[in-house]
């Protein structure tokens, strides 16, 4: 629920840019609690083999399921996905022009790390970068840990780490 928080708190007409996007909880979250634009970085792939990690419940193909939640709910104006590598993906964002990031994606150690160095950048001054399942011995805390070292880190709950810029 802290997203549902920081997706009130976002001006109007708001950048969001999340990383992870699976099914397309969080992007409808954010879409459905605010006027943001909402950017969905993930790379969807068709063979859960192909990542790191345990694989999620069996889902014939990730991306038409995240697509058809966002046309169900109506949401196709306001969320953009944009498929394939996130820490390269990113890169289409101007620097300083993102108000709310979600990192949810790789939650691998270097995954998260590649993610945070390229999402960074492009939050505002003021904006909010949430990383979520930092939980202990977990690769994203221990890569918010070297990364964060000198900056404003709000814990949260549920494995969620807030980064203030």
């Amino acid at each position: 629920w802290e997203l549902v928080g920081h997706a009130r708190e976002m001006p109007e007409g708001g950048r969001y840019l999340e990383t992870g996007s699976y099914l397309g909880c969080s992007a409808m979250i954010v879409a459905t609690y605010s006027s943001a634009t909402v950017w969905a970085h993930d790379l969807w792939v068709t063979d859960w083999s192909e990542l790191k990690g345990c694989p999620p419940p069996e889902v014939k193909d990730y991306f038409y399921e995240f697509y058809n939640g966002i046309r169900m709910n109506k949401l196709e104006h306001r969320v953009i996905p944009i498929r394939g590598n996130s820490a390269y993906t990113v890169g289409i964002h101007e620097d300083e022009s993102i108000d709310l990031a979600f990192i949810d994606g790789d939650h691998s150690y270097e995954g998260c790390l590649a993610d945070l160095k390229a999402v960074w950048p492009k939050v505002k001054k003021g904006g909010v970068v949430l990383i979520h399942d930092c939980i202990p011995d977990s690769g994203p805390l221990q890569a918010v840990e070297e990364f964060a070292a000198f900056y404003d880190v709000v814990p949260g709950t549920w494995g969620m780490i807030r980064i203030k810029k």
